[in-house]
């Protein structure tokens, strides 16, 4: 990134870095000894999503001691979650879903660095069907985080909508409007 310091911080580096993390994860052996285990990746899964059949196809070329039993795609599909988190374009959050599938993306928004009424918006308008969406809204992270919506604090209101957000400063969840506005 010499002679270019933007490229170093969030437009790419930061990507790149944590991406090469969760590589070394996989190539490290973490899933296949804690097969149960689970990293979210943000920023659309620091777009290893989009590099399946690259990773793959180089899985081969790696001595066999030094790669894990199976090449880069299963453990993203298995053991990775993705968020769109400051990603929000529908063009990239379909390929995400069509890479890892629709169960392994979780909504979130990035904030403080990206804003709210954006990343809702985004999800509202988002090309997937009604249950797709509370997927992504909600359901995959209450399963994925153990959170159980019959026990959330507020009780269970048929008008309000759980609406859960995991972004890199931890998470939380609400029930928001069904009808609510983006932004509102």
């Amino acid at each position: 990134f010499e002679g270019q310091p933007v490229l170093a911080g969030p437009s790419w580096g930061w990507t790149a870095a944590v991406g090469a993390h969760a590589l070394r994860l996989i190539y490290g052996g973490v899933f296949d000894e804690f097969q149960g285990a689970s990293v979210t990746l943000g920023h659309m899964g620091e777009l290893l999503p989009f590099q399946l059949a690259r990773l793959d196809s180089r899985y081969h070329v790696v001595p066999p001691d030094r790669r894990p039993p199976h090449p880069p795609s299963p453990y993203l599909r298995h053991n990775v979650y993705v968020t769109p988190s400051g990603v929000f374009s529908h063009a990239a959050l379909r390929a995400a879903t069509d890479a890892v599938g629709i169960d392994r993306v979780l909504f979130a928004i990035d904030y403080p660095f990206e804003s709210t009424a954006e990343a809702v918006e985004f999800l509202r308008t988002a090309p997937y069907t009604s249950r797709d969406l509370k997927r992504i809204a909600h359901r995959n992270a209450e399963r994925g985080l153990r959170l159980h919506p019959g026990q959330h604090p507020g009780g269970v209101d048929a008008e309000r909508e759980r609406v859960c957000v995991a972004d890199d400063h931890g998470g939380w969840c609400d029930r928001v409007p069904v009808d609510q506005p983006a932004g509102g």
